[in-house]
Formats: structure tokens, C-alpha cells, sequence
């Protein structure tokens, strides 16, 4: 039997007439209908391929396994071609070997089982590919071989020439994509040049544009940069202009204008100095009260000692903040650049409040451990505390960063102090956006004559081996050293729920977040 009827005679019609190849075959694997278009490209006659197995149209060691594959699926039914496109090795009668893009499908004819396949010759797409890679090899060639500076870009994928790897100091491996490249060569700032980058794009690089970078050695050069880009990918040609820069540069020294300017900038800066000295006086002040009301506990040389690490290292960062970003405000003096202003305006704002915070934390230690600080009860709702706890974290969630209040069960009033309960708050709230990414959530609710409050993160969690040190003085967890910290919160926390006879519990799971639960009396008159 060489064909299957098929009614109506058109789909006979539309198969005969396909430009692509159409097989049907058996459950054994034997061919029962064939198009024109697969004598064609196999080379074959019908008599030739009717009732022969499938396989001789195959090259090894498809060829030797297709049995195989045709009765596993028939036994599991597991589909690893069927209904799946895939491109595959097709052997025609000459012996030659050539891709096709082949689709098989599944159908049931008079009770019979049938797989129909549909064959596209890939040749022809085969060797334009071949050409590209070819193209794109001499192009690289060439690029390697040019006097200047090159780097040749396909998708993501960086390819520095010669001469750019002596002028950067970088490697192909090093620099293996478009980002690793502007980390690597220009350093903190890295993404505003990325973005300007990515504004010339769009304009075509029109622009020849001059980059300060910074080679692998830590030397700083100047490049003069163009670029040219098509669908296939880029090229970037880099002029080292060092030289040509540091003479310009020499020759700006002796302009009157820089030398005003340079003087304003040290008067700012002695201003800033002074400021600065005049603060660490304050702090230096403060630091001596703290160490005599330690001086009254029995481990007094062990508190001092971690108490003035602690406060050297949490003083330094804050400190630096607000130097760096006071110079770098001087520097934009232009309308355009008021957003830059702007960012490290509430840098600075940021770091003083931390300073404030960090200093807060080491007086009410103190105040406590003296009975210098007393409760005053008021009424108030949780909502005004909540209100108070937004206000005074505004500049701590990180980009994207928020803290979710929430009051369930409706308004809850408490008879306590609203300033110790804003303070609980204050720190567990400010814990979770430190040591997390995502969002915080705060939330209060009644259970019998309290109210408890919850505070939780998907943060870095608490080791379980550390936990139990977890309200100690000056501790801190060892995943979380790098991250700032006293180490002080927790535990003034604790010594402020015990004026309002309140508790605290936790929960925690490294790297899966922690969950603060307080609870506080409803009136703790």
C-alpha cells in the first residue's frame, strides 16, 4: 500500500502541493506517504521510500536509535519530539548530511496509529549563518590589529583589542560585558556614565566624548571615545589623551578665576573643619558621660573597650558621609544639577540624623541605668505613634524600600508614655529596614488588656547560635558586622518595656527574615 486516502481529495491536493517536505510513517517507523517536496530533497523516488524505515533518511547515530526512540514513546507516552519543533540531521541519497526544521505530530487514522512530519530545509540558512560568523571573524581581526584602542561588542559580550587592554590594564577576561566594563573602568560613578553611554547610543554616537577612567593598576587615564553601531553590534575606538589633558590641566593652574575659586573652596572647607572639630568636641563630651555611668558596672574594662570600637567605627562612616557629600555639593553649582545637589543634601541629612540616633542610643542607656529616666503617661492611639515612627525613619528606607503600617481591629487607645513606645518602635523599625531589601511591616492588634505589636522583614535573619545573646550590650551578630550598628537597641528596648511592664519575644531564621513581637500593657499607669 503506498498511499492512505484522505477525504476530502484536497487536503491530497494541499499536501501534494507544499512547498515543505510532509512524511507520514507508521507505529513500526515505516514510511506510508511522502510529497513531491521530500523527493526533491532527498533525492529519492516514491517507489525508493515507500514502506522503508524512517531512519533511512537519517545519519548516525540518530540513525541506529530512532527503533528506540519510537518504542519508548509508544510504551511511555514521554514526548521528547513529538509537537516539539526542533532542528535535527537529515541525510540525502548522495550521503550528504544537512540541517532541517522538523515538526511531528500524532494522528489516528481507521484505529491506526500514524505520526506525520513536516520537513524544512535549513541549508541555505546554514550558510548565511556561516558568512556572519564569518564577517564578524574579520572584523575582529581587524579590530585587533588597529593602532588605537578598539573594543568590538556582540549583544553583551565585549572583545578589547590589544592595544586597549595595554592602555586598561584589562583582559577579555576581565571585561566580559557591558557593565563589568564601566564598574571596572569607572569606579563609583559608574552608572551615570553607563547612562549617558546609553543616551549617545540612541542618538547614533554622534558625539566624540572624553572619559576619565581608571586601568587595572589604579592609574587614572583620559580617553577620547567614538563609537559606531549597527544591528550586528558595535565598535568603540578609545584615544589614550592622557598627556594632551594633563598639559591643559597645568595650564588652567595659573588662571586667576581657579585660584578664587580654589580659595573659596578652602574657606568652605575650613568652615566645614570647624564645624566638624566643633561637633567631636560635643561628641568627645558625650562619649566621657557615657564612660563614667559605665564606670559603675563590674565590667567596666570590657564595656569601654567595645563601647569606644563601637563608637569610633559607627562615627567615622556618618562623619565621612557629610564631609564627601559637602564637597561634592560645592561642586554643582549649576540649575542642571540640582538634583545632584539634592541627593547629597539628604545624604548629609541622612548621616546627621544616624549620628543623632547613634547618640540617642548611648544617652538613653545611660539615663536608664542612672533612674534618671521616668515614665509620663498620657493617652494617645496607636495611629499618632505609627505617624511618629514614619516621620522620624523619612530618609532611612533604602531605594524602593517601604514600611507597611498597619492597625487591625480599629483604633486602639493606650494609657502609657507615647514617647518610649514611639522609641520601641523607632528601633525595631529602623533594625528591619537595615538588615532587609524589601518591605517592613508594622502591624498592632488587641489581645485582652494589651496591645501587640508586630514588626517583621525578609532580611538576612539571626544565626539560631547567636540568638540568645541577641538583647546583650554592644552585641552584634557576625552576618551583620558589616552593616552599621551599636549593637545598643535591642537592649534599651528591652530596659523600656520593663518600665511599661511590657515583654518582647522573636523569631528568626537566617536568611529568611525576623519578626519582633512587643507587647504592652493598655494602660500602664
Amino acid at each position: 500500500m503506498k498511499y492512505i486516502k484522505f477525504e476530502p481529495q484536497l487536503a491530497q491536493a494541499v499536501i501534494d502541493t507544499a512547498i515543505d517536505g510532509v512524511i507520514l510513517i507508521d507505529a513500526r517507523g515505516c514510511i506510508r506517504l511522502v510529497n513531491p517536496s521530500v523527493l526533491e530533497l532527498f533525492g529519492y523516488s516514491e517507489e525508493e521510500l515507500i514502506g522503508e524505515k524512517i531512519n533511512k533518511l537519517m545519519p548516525e547515530p540518530d540513525k541506529s536509535r530512532h527503533d528506540q526512540y519510537l518504542n519508548n514513546y509508544m510504551q511511555t507516552g514521554e514526548r521528547k519530539i513529538i509537537e516539539i519543533g526542533r532542528e535535527v540531521m537529515a541525510k540525502r541519497k548522495s550521503g550528504e548530511v544537512f540541517p532541517i526544521l522538523l515538526a511531528v505530530s500524532e494522528v489516528k487514522l481507521a484505529n491506526e496509529r500514524y505520526f506525520a512530519g513536516i520537513l524544512h530545509d535549513l541549508t541555505e540558512l546554514s550558510r548565511v549563518k556561516e558568512r556572519l560568523e564569518a564577517s564578524e571573524a574579520r572584523m575582529l581581526h581587524l579590530s585587533q590589529n588597529l593602532p588605537v584602542g578598539a573594543v568590538y561588542r556582540i549583544g553583551d559580550e565585549l572583545i578589547l583589542n590589544d592595544r586597549i587592554q595595554q592602555i586598561t590594564g584589562y583582559t577579555n577576561e576581565d571585561i566580559k560585558s557591558l557593565k563589568s566594563w564601566f564598574r571596572a573602568l569607572m569606579g563609583s560613578g559608574w552608572e551615570d556614565y553607563y547612562e549617558m553611554y546609553l543616551q549617545d547610543k540612541r542618538r547614533n554616537f554622534r558625539l566624540v566624548r572624553t572619559y576619565k577612567i581608571t586601568t587595572k593598576g589604579g592609574e587614572a587615564r583620559w580617553v577620547d571615545f567614538a563609537a559606531f553601531a549597527d544591528e550586528r553590534g558595535e565598535v568603540w575606538i578609545l584615544h589614550d589623551v592622557t598627556r594632551k589633558v594633563q598639559v591643559e590641566s597645568e595650564l588652567l593652574s595659573i588662571n586667576e578665576e581657579l585660584e578664587n575659586r580654589v580659595r573659596e573652596k578652602t574657606e568652605k572647607l575650613r568652615q566645614t573643619v570647624s564645624a566638624l572639630q566643633s561637633m567631636n568636641n560635643k561628641l568627645t563630651e558625650r562619649e566621657l558621660e557615657l564612660q563614667r555611668a559605665l564606670s559603675r558596672e563590674k565590667d567596666l574594662n570590657e564595656l569601654k573597650t567595645r563601647f569606644v570600637s563601637t563608637a569610633s567605627h559607627e562615627f567615622r562612616t556618618p562623619l565621612s558621609s557629610i564631609l564627601s557629600s559637602a564637597d561634592l555639593i560645592e561642586m554643582y553649582e549649576r540649575e542642571d544639577q540640582k538634583e545632584k545637589r539634592e541627593k547629597h543634601i539628604n545624604r548629609i541629612k541622612s548621616s546627621v540624623k544616624m549620628l543623632t540616633n547613634i547618640l540617642n542610643d548611648f544617652l538613653s542607656l545611660s539615663k536608664i541605668e542612672e533612674g534618671k529616666f521616668q515614665a509620663n503617661s498620657g493617652e494617645f492611639g496607636i495611629s499618632d505613634v505609627f505617624e511618629t515612627v514614619e516621620e522620624e525613619l523619612r530618609y532611612f528606607p533604602k531605594s524602593g524600600q517601604k514600611v507597611i503600617f498597619r492597625e487591625e481591629d480599629g483604633p486602639i487607645v493606650l494609657v502609657s508614655d507615647k514617647k518610649i513606645v514611639a522609641n520601641i518602635l523607632i528601633n525595631l523599625v529602623n533594625n528591619a529596614l537595615k538588615y532587609s531589601d524589601e518591605d517592613v511591616e508594622c502591624r498592632a492588634s488587641r489581645d485582652g488588656d494589651f496591645v501587640v505589636i508586630k514588626v517583621s522583614d525578609n532580611g538576612i535573619g539571626i544565626p539560631e547560635e547567636e540568638q540568645r545573646h541577641l538583647f546583650t550590650r554592644f552585641f552584634r551578630a557576625k552576618n551583620a558586622e558589616n552593616i552599621q550598628g551599636t549593637g545598643l537597641g535591642l537592649s534599651i528596648v528591652k530596659k523600656y518595656l520593663e518600665m511599661l511592664n511590657g515583654n518582647i519575644s522573636f523569631k528568626s531564621k537566617p536568611g529568611e527574615g525576623t519578626e519582633f513581637t512587643v507587647s504592652i500593657p493598655l494602660n500602664s499607669q
